[in-house]
Parts: structure tokens; sequence; C-alpha cells
């Protein structure tokens, strides 16, 4: 009879697994006495920061989502990046269904690229590689000056 396993529930609570299989995590140093640091450091205490990969991949072991592999998708996706552009500069498109280099169905799709495995087919994400798409202008900020010197609240006028 073959074992069951079990996750690290204590692991799986302290890290979050993002789509591609990072692992993100909290802070130390956020528990008490905050008052003591200044905004900036509390400001960056609050993000997530992402587990460095070689303690990542004990941990999605111990969590039990083990097919999940930052660099092969991170990878995947730079090589469809890749053939894109160059369909792109021969003036080609790619068509539905072609197929990737690693010899799975790809679902192509408006600026698709190859993303995370589910079975034996690849699902397509959205990527800003693919599309070129003009930068529009931002509307510049106004400044409204006041027209008068504003008077203080409370303040009497000056007598002569």
């Amino acid at each position: 009879m073959a074992y069951k396993f079990k996750p690290n529930k204590s692991v799986a609570k302290r890290f979050k697994v993002s789509k591609t299989g990072k692992l993100k995590r909290g802070h130390s140093l956020t528990s008490h006495l905050m008052s003591a640091r200044d905004s900036n450091k509390k400001r960056r205490l609050g993000r997530t920061a992402i587990l460095f990969e070689g303690h990542a991949k004990n941990m999605r072991d111990m969590m039990g989502v083990r097919r999940l592999r930052p660099k092969q998708i991170a990878h995947l996706r730079a090589l469809r990046a890749q053939q894109e552009l160059k369909a792109a500069q021969a003036g080609e498109s790619s068509p539905a269904g072609e197929n990737s280099p690693d010899g799975d169905v790809v679902e192509a799709g408006k600026g698709s690229t190859v993303g995370d495995r589910q079975g034996n087919k690849l699902v397509a994400a959205v990527s800003s590689v693919a599309t070129a798409v003009p930068k529009t202008e931002k509307p510049k900020r106004v400044v409204k000056k006041p027209s008068e010197p504003s008077k203080k609240a409370g303040a009497s006028p000056a007598r002569d």
C-alpha cells in the first residue's frame, strides 16, 4: 500500500504560491515596536518578498506543489517570445494551435505566450512582448495657483 502524502501545514501557512510557482514570504521585524521605524522601512516590510529558489524548491516539496517550476516556465515564455519576435519581423503571425518548441500544443491567442502546465497541455497567458501598443502621452498636470493670498483662520485684520 502506498504512503499518503501529507503536506507540511506550517510551511503552507508561511508561504503563498504564485501562478508560476514562486513562493512569496512575509518579512520579520513587523510584530511590534513599529513606531521606532521610519515610514519607508515600514512600507518595505509590509510588502511580500520572493523566497530564494534554493529554499523554495524544498518548501514546494513540503507543500506538495512539486509540479510548478518557475525557471522552466520562464524559459518557455522566453522561447515563445523569441519565436513571436522572429515571426513579427518576417511579417507572419503565429496560427492558433501551433506546436511549441517542447512538442506540446499551445493555445494561441492575442499576444499569447506559454504559461502554466495543466495536464499535457500548455495554457496560454497574455504577454506584453507580443503586442506592440504605442504609448499614449499622459496629460500634463496643471497646478492651480490661488488668485488671492489666503487669510489665516482666526487672524484679526490689522488696525490703524
